[in-house]
């Protein structure tokens, strides 16, 4: 019986410096030194490999292993975009005709539509605020901020973290994007020139445009449909449901908006007009849910 509390003593004295050396191991890698490297950089330089997880027309996962043994500091693009494997050769034939061609030019790579978009950011709220005055409207849930800061991450060594990105649809025609497919990630810059379509990725990462509405506008831009055509698009068509459409009548008015905002912007180089329009108070309802035909 009295050997029981010298007993005690040793436990507690072992469990204290098991903590305190724990403790100090995680202050030492909080605080170690980290390499700052934009993202692309990064997986050129393959210090960092990508997978790029497409669950569906509007969002994508995006996992991020470091390779190397110290911690990176990423710097995450205002926008990017994102190609199926097995579309590469038909990719690079679009980029040279451009965003100007017909459904059927984009629609001649085959294989399901690339996305374009960009990362949630960290530190927003979540839910459906899309800027100040924009109104309850649609697009998703932002990440709760665990760590990514706007615009950069921090990553550990030999670790996998993993971003949010909201997207759109680029090749209107072809199925939709879905996880069974192999994407790859790309700098938006490489995939189309066109200011306008880039900028309007880079809005909807920042929560400033619904997802829907955001949708019509890059279909008009990167397959050149027209505001007619885009009305006349059926999310649904079914003989026992009848026809949804794809856009509601408000959804394309804010589009139109949307799109004058973008031209002025391109024409002036300023984007002084079209943070103007953004802060609109459009009355942009809920995004109606992807149904399916019975």
């Amino acid at each position: 019986m009295r050997c029981l509390p010298i007993r005690r003593g040793i436990v507690t004295a072992a469990v204290l410096l098991w903590i305190g050396s724990f403790s100090s191991h995680n202050f030492v890698a909080a605080n170690e030194p980290a390499v700052s490297i934009a993202l692309f950089e990064a997986i050129d330089s393959k210090q960092v490999s990508v997978q790029f997880i497409a669950l569906d027309a509007n969002r994508a996962n995006v996992l991020i292993e470091n390779n190397t043994n110290h911690v990176l500091h990423l710097e995450l693009p205002d926008a990017i975009a994102a190609v199926p494997v097995l579309a590469q050769f038909g990719f690079g034939g679009q980029q040279q005709a451009g965003f100007g061609a017909a459904q059927g030019q984009a629609g001649q790579s085959g294989g399901n539509q690339s996305v374009g978009g960009g990362f949630q950011q960290g530190g927003q709220q979540g839910g459906n605020a899309f800027g100040n005055n924009f109104g309850n409207v649609g697009g998703g849930n932002a990440r709760q901020n665990d760590g990514f800061g706007m615009g950069f991450m921090r990553i550990a060594p030999q670790k996998t973290r993993k971003l949010v990105a909201t997207t759109v649809c680029l090749e209107q025609g072809k199925p939709e994007p879905n996880a069974k497919v192999k994407y790859r990630m790309v700098p938006i810059e490489q995939y189309t020139q066109d200011a306008r379509l880039i900028e309007l990725c880079r809005q909807l990462a920042l929560k400033n445009v619904s997802q829907n509405v955001a949708q019509a506008v890059a279909w008009h831009y990167a397959n050149g449909l027209t505001w007619e055509k885009l009305g006349k698009l059926n999310r649904i068509e079914s003989r026992y449901l009848g026809n949804v459409p794809m856009f509601r009548a408000q959804e394309l008015k804010d589009a139109k908006t949307l799109a004058e905002a973008l031209e002025t912007s391109h024409g002036e180089n300023s984007q002084s007009q079209l943070e103007s329009s953004l802060s609109q108070d459009f009355s942009i309802s809920q995004a109606p849910e992807t149904l399916t035909s019975k």
